[in-house]
């Protein structure tokens, strides 16, 4: 049942409970009005419910998975094809929500799909959707003109060399011998002077003294 047709059961049930309490006089006719607006107020309800069980609860939406993604300067473009939509919805019932500047979820008829920790923030009062006969293209608009190398935001890994695993029963000379060779290797020239300094230093300093008679 569609809304206008909801607004003239509305005008037609006031304009007959006018008449009903206001002109009619003969008990026949009020049996006939008061029998229109039963049937009348059927109709709303039974509109009330339908309208009801269109909107589903969370719980009752299908999450989608599958999506592609490409970018330009300004957007990052989500695709979701509607292959894996199988029941039809209006454009009405599609709904793009950002709970903050590095998520999005979108709602189509019984369906959603949702994206968090995006790679970078998003203008989302600039974000929008276009809908094709085959697909559903989001457009959120980058809040900083960058590439992304990701649609997601993953935490930087720290690449583990063996080599520098700690011995606990190594001789704390010898760490400390490879700690400055590795200091020497990569740092720069400042750097390589001052631990040559120090090493120098150190060398003598090992050298015993010798008393001259």
């Amino acid at each position: 049942m569609s809304e206008p047709l909801m607004v003239n059961i509305e005008l037609d049930y006031s304009e007959i409970k006018n008449i009903l309490d206001n002109h009619a006089s003969r008990e026949s006719t009020k049996r006939l009005l008061r029998t229109e607006l039963s049937r009348l107020e059927a109709l709303k309800k039974s509109f009330t419910n339908k309208a009801t069980k269109t909107i589903p609860t969370e719980a009752e939406l299908i999450p989608l998975s599958n999506f592609a993604w490409d970018q330009t300067d300004k957007f990052v473009k989500i695709y979701l094809s509607l292959d894996d939509v199988k029941e039809l919805f209006e454009d009405h019932s599609i709904k793009l929500i950002f709970p903050d500047e590095s998520s999005f979820r979108i709602v189509l008829g019984r369906y959603k799909f949702t994206l968090t920790k995006l790679h970078e923030k998003i203008n989302t009062q600039e974000s929008y959707f276009k809908r094709t006969k085959s697909k559903i293209v989001i457009y959120l608009k980058k809040k900083r003109e960058a590439n992304w190398s990701n649609i997601q935001y993953s935490k930087p890994t720290t690449v583990y060399d063996e080599r520098d695993k700690e011995d606990p029963d190594a001789d704390p000379s010898t760490a400390l011998m490879s700690l400055m060779k590795k200091m020497y290797q990569e740092g720069d020239d400042e750097m390589k002077r001052t631990i040559a300094k120090s090493w120098y230093e150190a060398q003598h300093k090992k050298e015993p003294e010798i008393d001259l008679p």
